[in-house]
């Protein structure tokens, strides 16, 4: 199988969880009247320096952060007081490149994306009032892609990933009628691509 059907597959399995925890989440809902489901849209900032794919250009990197944009979903259970425990799993996507000239020669250029974002976790929080502030942790796979342009025009492309565990802090106010704004903070350590940050802010609906 080569690199390109193994990364769309890859990519596959981790819409097919998103998408399966969407559908399921009006059923859970309806059937416990406990803890709560919930769907949200999101974007925010990921800082990723992204070391070069192609191995022509082994020093180089692109750095400095860039926008993502996405979807999660997950279920809470409420717990002891106003303790709520839940799962939860988001899937984002890189809005643009990052690119870099004179890497190893005169006017080259390397060129590297986010190219997509997944991850599945658990969250533990407590509610007051409209807000929620919560921690939670999660097994998280990053997906990049480089591409070297030497001086004389010549494209090499390559694509990478790193898997890990992304550690995360947000909070949720309601506004009523189950919508509420999201703000989250995340870190994910790495030494295979680089440790990679995120602030995401969003909107969403608890069922």
């Amino acid at each position: 199988m080569t690199n390109n059907k193994v990364a769309n597959s890859h990519f596959y399995i981790r819409a097919a969880i998103l998408a399966g925890a969407i559908a399921f989440i009006p059923l859970a809902a309806h059937a416990q009247s406990v803890g709560g489901a919930h769907v949200e849209v999101q974007g925010g900032y990921d800082h990723l320096s992204i070391p070069d794919q192609t191995g022509t250009a082994p020093a180089g990197s692109t750095g400095g952060g860039h926008g993502i944009y996405g979807f999660g979903a997950g279920y809470d259970v409420a717990l002891a007081g106003h303790v709520i425990a839940g799962v939860d799993a988001n899937l984002d996507f890189g809005a643009g490149s990052q690119c870099a000239s004179g890497v190893v020669a005169a006017s080259d250029q390397l060129c590297s994306k986010l190219r997509n974002d997944f991850d599945v976790g658990a969250r533990l929080g407590y509610q007051a009032g409209p807000a929620l502030l919560y921690g939670r942790v999660a097994f998280n796979d990053t997906h990049v892609r480089s591409s070297y342009t030497d001086p004389l025009g010549n494209v090499t492309t390559a694509r990478g990933s790193q898997q890990g565990v992304r550690l995360g802090v947000g909070g949720e106010y309601g506004l009523g009628g189950g919508a509420y704004l999201k703000t989250e903070y995340r870190y994910t350590p790495s030494s295979q691509l680089g440790d990679q940050q995120q602030v995401i802010g969003g909107i969403g609906l608890h069922f």
